[in-house]
């Protein structure tokens, strides 16, 4: 038997800044540019020292400190986020970088820069280096980003004929357990053609393997039936909760009714 041993590792990322009462000055102590990583799909935290130009850490009790980032490349700002309070009494604050704020952009390099604004209102940049250098790079890395899940597509063209009845029955399609979601919500979308009339069922199951494709199957359970009738073309989504590994959609047509297998068009799924 093989076992393997890892450490994990939780720490704050701190980077000091330059403050002063006389205006922004240059700090007299070794400071080199920071290099800091941030994880689009997660909420990262980056702690802020500032300090005067004697290495003490400042009350900015009143201060706005904003962050900008900025495209390395077309040097467009992407991100502006006020700094939250942490300790200001003791010059600590930081940046909460959620989920939302850097879900859209590119992994890369960025460049991230501050400025503070005191009483007069007057917007001033904070240094971070000895070189009058404002701010630090930004990794924005996808390392836990989860891409979203291709829409499933699906046709109720599969042709079932069982005590004299006819049905028509798309493919098993994946549920929410089969891909290990938690969330059981599933969202799905019907496009109906002219003159439709007939009954849609969405049933699901929780077999490990696809059930068979019989409507009477016990294997099968109804989620929801919906009593159609559309003059014209039509498109809507309906959403249902439930746990399960696979999803189906059965098509019963109305008496009397030909060719309603065709006039349901695609059925999109996603969970």
């Amino acid at each position: 038997m093989s076992m393997q041993s890892n450490r994990l590792y939780q720490y704050r990322t701190e980077i000091d800044l330059v403050y002063t009462a006389y205006g922004v000055e240059v700090d007299n102590r070794n400071m080199n540019p920071k290099h800091v990583v941030a994880h689009r799909g997660l909420t990262n935290t980056i702690y802020f020292n500032i300090r005067d130009r004697d290495r003490k850490l400042q009350t900015i009790t009143t201060d706005q400190i904003r962050c900008y980032i900025v495209d390395a490349t077309t040097r467009r700002r992407v991100v502006s986020k006020l700094l939250t309070p942490d300790q200001l009494e003791r010059g600590i604050a930081k940046l909460v970088l959620l989920e939302g704020d850097i879900i859209n952009l590119v992994p890369g390099l960025y460049h991230c820069y501050f400025t503070i604004t005191r009483d007069d209102s007057h917007e001033e940049p904070l240094y971070s280096n000895q070189s009058n250098g404002l701010g630090f790079t930004l990794e924005i890395t996808d390392q836990a980003y989860s891409y979203p899940t291709p829409t499933q597509e699906a046709n109720a063209n599969i042709l079932i004929s069982e005590n004299s009845v006819d049905y028509y029955s798309t493919s098993s399609m994946f549920g929410n357990l089969d891909r290990n979601f938690t969330n059981c919500q599933h969202t799905m979308s019907f496009n109906l053609r002219d003159g439709y009339t007939g009954t849609l069922v969405i049933q699901a199951s929780n077999t490990p393997y696809a059930p068979a494709p019989s409507p009477l199957s016990n294997d099968w359970y109804e989620v929801k039936k919906m009593e159609v009738y559309v003059e014209e073309a039509y498109n809507f989504a309906t959403t249902f909760n439930t746990a399960c590994n696979w999803v189906r959609v059965l098509n019963i047509p109305a008496d009397g009714e030909a060719n309603t297998a065709s006039q349901v068009g695609l059925i999109q799924l996603r969970n």
